[in-house]
């Protein structure tokens, strides 16, 4: 995909900001209102969350060998362990990895440490690492921070040999997951999130997703309301940060582990936000597709968005059949309904891949519900 270079217009920015305040208003007040099931789920709406590779060939096992066991035993504060990181308390994540809350350097920045769960898997976490510094080069706000990678060294419990155990550093957001958001609004509120909340949401995400498929040509390959952060900004205002890559890929990096399984029909992540080509041919290895892949699941977040509910394709091969019926489009506004249709539309040569035309679409749900909802509010750009 060439390069495309989009900004949201200087002549929004006192109502995006407006809005940002009042997203930070009612994401306080959610948490309040529902901080005994939030705090339950505090290990993915404070960090990175881990993720895992769905096997569409379910006789497939898994050979890994765990590490946890190790991990629990080392002393973690231990000065040979993490160089410069004070570890505070383990956060309770499965998945691929192990995450610890800490402090880092003497300025003691909050930062997230992640180790493999399982030792077979250090090599992907070393992968995921290095990306992470990658992407932390184009200085985003829509990503978190990346510190460094270092190593453990430790006993393997299975044959008693020294082995490394990689481990890397990033960030500690504080805030809440999309995905917990929109639960705990309409747990509090009965309904969904506003309409003018969805198109900021939207907006940002796609900004966040341009950043990557265009400045480093990464594809995330996981995008959800789940591995979207809602976080603040030092003046109070809220931003969507895209966490969790721990199924993205590079384009131009050659992936033999990857292509091997594919041929084992093995879909990184949800099957919910995939199109009917991936889940069909197992095609996603390629960087271009995935790319197009996750625009076809910005249009199922905003689906999530305005409903709370995930459409769901049932079918024991995976195979899709059917895009988001007319009847569940109808219950939501047409403007956004069209947007979605065509982002999910199952033929992808009717999809709506343009990040130009999808970038000109959300500007244009922005100013429509934005400026309404800004006209209400009593916040001080």
């Amino acid at each position: 995909m060439p390069q495309v270079r989009v900004s949201i217009q200087p002549n929004l920015a006192p109502i995006l900001r407006m809005l940002r305040l009042a997203v930070t208003r009612d994401v306080k007040a959610v948490m309040a209102a529902n901080s005994d099931i939030l705090e339950r789920e505090k290990t993915c709406s404070l960090s990175l969350s881990t993720c895992s590779s769905v096997r569409t060939n379910r006789s497939l096992t898994s050979t890994c060998r765990p590490s946890s066991l190790v991990i629990n035993e080392i002393n973690l504060n231990g000065p040979e362990i993490f160089p410069k990181v004070n570890i505070f308390e383990k956060l309770e994540c499965g998945g691929m990895g192990t995450l610890f809350w800490g402090s880092y350097g003497k300025k003691g920045k909050l930062v997230i440490v992640k180790i493999p769960n399982q030792l077979d898997l250090s090599a992907d976490l070393v992968k995921e690492g290095h990306l992470l510094s990658e992407l932390n080069r184009i200085g985003s706000i829509y990503l978190p921070s990346f510190y460094g990678i270092g190593a453990i060294f430790i006993r393997d419990p299975f044959n008693n040999e020294k082995v490394s155990l990689p481990y890397y550093v990033m960030e500690y957001i504080p805030g809440l997951n999309l995905n917990n958001y929109i639960k705990s609004y309409m747990a509090t509120y009965g309904d969904a999130i506003p309409f003018w909340q969805v198109t900021l949401f939207s907006l940002e995400t796609f900004l966040a997703v341009l950043d990557l498929h265009n400045i480093v040509g990464v594809a995330h390959r996981d995008l959800c309301a789940s591995n979207l952060l809602i976080s603040t900004r030092k003046d109070d205002s809220s931003s969507i940060k895209v966490i969790d890559f721990g199924v993205a890929k590079r384009k131009g990096t050659d992936d033999e582990t990857l292509q091997a399984h594919y041929k084992e029909r093995i879909i990184s992540g949800r099957l919910s936000y995939k199109p009917p080509e991936v889940l069909i041919d197992g095609g996603e290895g390629n960087v271009d597709v995935a790319m197009k892949t996750d625009l076809y699941a910005l249009g199922l977040t905003m689906f999530f968005m305005l409903t709370g509910k995930t459409y769901y394709y049932k079918s024991e091969d995976f195979h899709l059949t059917d895009r988001i019926p007319a009847e569940a489009l109808r219950q939501i506004p047409k403007d956004f309904a069209d947007i979605i249709f065509r982002l999910t539309n199952n033929d992808i040569s009717k999809r709506l891949v343009d990040y130009k035309e999808i970038n000109d679409c959300l500007i244009n749900l922005f100013i429509s519900y934005g400026q309404e909802a800004a006209n209400r509010f009593d916040f001080i750009p």
